[in-house]
Order: structure tokens, then sequence, then C-alpha cells
């Protein structure tokens, strides 16, 4: 029997040993970016939803000459809907004066 070879098998414990980190890392990597990009997409709802509202405080000034004095009058009036995974906390100081407006998730910070 020439030209056949007959390894020892210590390789093979090396070979899955390298070949098991070499998935950990890649599913560890994997992970990081999910986990990033569903960050970015939340900023991104987060920014949509207080744009919006900004937008509709304008538009409210533009068509009747002063701001909105709550949330409210925009939810009812300009079709402002409340996203049920953010609290806004609308600030209003007087009729010709801009409100304040932030947008934060709920039991999270404001960004």
């Amino acid at each position: 029997m020439t030209g056949m070879r007959i390894y020892s098998g210590k390789r093979q414990p090396l070979r899955h040993i390298f070949a098991a980190l070499l998935t950990a890392a890649a599913l560890a990597a994997a992970a990081v970016f999910a986990a990033q990009t569903g960050e970015a997409s939340d900023e991104r709802a987060r920014q949509a939803a207080e744009d919006t509202i900004r937008r509709a405080m304008v538009t409210c000034y533009a068509i009747e000459g002063f701001y909105p004095s709550s949330l409210d009058y925009l939810c009812e009036y300009y079709g402002v809907a409340a996203d049920e995974r953010f609290v806004v906390e609308y600030e209003a100081f007087g009729g010709n004066i801009m409100p304040q407006v932030t947008v934060i998730f709920r039991g999270g910070s404001a960004v």
C-alpha cells in the first residue's frame, strides 16, 4: 500500500478549536453589528417623531398665528399621533414663542 497516508489524529482537535473560535468571533461581530443597527434605527425613529411635532407646531403658527399651548392640540387638530415607545415633554411659553419639545424613549434618556 504505497501512497496511503496515515494521520495520527493530533491535528483534528486543533482544527476544531480554531473553527469554534472563528465561529464565535463571527457571531460576536454579527451581534455587535445588529445592536448598532438597531440603535441607529431607534434614534432615527425618535428624531422623526420630534421633527414631526416641530413641523406641526410651525404649521399651526403659520395658519393660526400662534404656537399651540399643548401637545393635545397638535394631536387633535394637526394629526400628530403619539408613538407609545416615546415620552414627549412639551413646554409652551406663550403663543408667540416656539415651545420646547423633547422626545425620549420610555425608560430611557433624552438624546
